[in-house]
């Protein structure tokens, strides 16, 4: 018997998460933006870390893909190791904000099967 081929819509929703790079911390899915990471209680993500401004720095997304901006923040916002004011945030990318550093994922929605007719 021959396998019926199926055409599926291509994913285009993608899901964003930060997995830090410290051992049994648990990865921050991004579900709406923009994220406003930083030490202080309006932060959306919040991390109790001396070097993190309380509003430190905050992701949008736009365009199909992440930007991160420094909030001014008094220890820098790092991409890849670069001190940055403004940058684009690819998959594989480590941002660093104090102390803390992350590894940007993106994952995409699952294909759905396409209606026929």
């Amino acid at each position: 018997m021959a396998a019926v081929a199926q055409e599926v819509e291509p994913a285009t929703e993608v899901e964003y998460s930060l997995v830090p790079l410290r051992v049994g911390a648990a990865a921050v899915v991004l579900a709406s933006f923009p994220v406003a990471i930083g030490r202080g209680p309006a932060a959306d993500v919040r991390l109790d870390d001396l070097h993190v401004s309380r509003r430190h720095c905050e992701i949008v997304a736009a365009n199909g893909g992440l930007t991160v901006h420094d909030l001014a923040s008094k220890n820098g916002t790092f991409v890849n190791g670069v001190r940055t004011e403004l940058a684009p945030l690819s998959p594989g990318d480590v941002l660093a904000v104090g102390e803390v550093g992350f590894v940007v994922q993106a994952r995409s929605a699952i294909a759905r099967p396409l209606n026929a007719g």
